[in-house]
């Protein structure tokens, strides 16, 4: 799993947002060390799909799903809490975005391909799109909240 960090040099919420990036990893047992890219000028945060700092990328993909298609951008950023906005990401969007990618990896969970086919508990098959695999991982984070 290919995870980066993008932000810019001076960026309020990178120290924060970094600290929780590294907990998080530590507390999902993933050992990847996340890329650290700082980006100064509009050239490279196009090349790098920057929206904003701190930008968390997981194999290529913003961890704000609904931000995929937004244009680069060089300043800070916010992102949507339950509270309103912060300048860092929640956790639980954190964790969602982690392990949805750890499932895309996994062969006996869900295949890297944009769609998949499984069997159901009654035998049934049906295609898993990737809306359903981040649905999949939101709920699990969800469920091992409220335990």
């Amino acid at each position: 799993m290919q995870i980066r960090f993008l932000s810019f040099t001076g960026c309020p919420h990178s120290d924060a947002a970094l600290a929780l990036l590294r907990e998080t990893l530590r507390e999902l047992k993933i050992s990847d060390d996340p890329d650290l890219i700082e980006i100064n000028d509009v050239e490279s945060a196009a090349a790098n799909r920057f929206l904003g700092s701190p930008t968390i990328q997981i194999d290529g993909e913003d961890i704000e799903k609904d931000r995929q298609t937004f244009a680069p951008a060089l300043g800070c950023r916010l992102y949507k809490t339950l509270k309103g906005t912060s300048g860092v990401p929640p956790k639980a969007m954190l964790v969602a975005a982690l392990k949805y990618h750890l499932l895309r990896q996994s062969p006996l969970l869900i295949s890297k391909a944009p769609r998949c086919i499984s069997k159901s508990a009654s035998g049934q098959s049906f295609v898993a799109t990737d809306k359903m695999k981040y649905k999949l991982a939101n709920r699990l984070n969800f469920l091992e909240a409220e335990s």
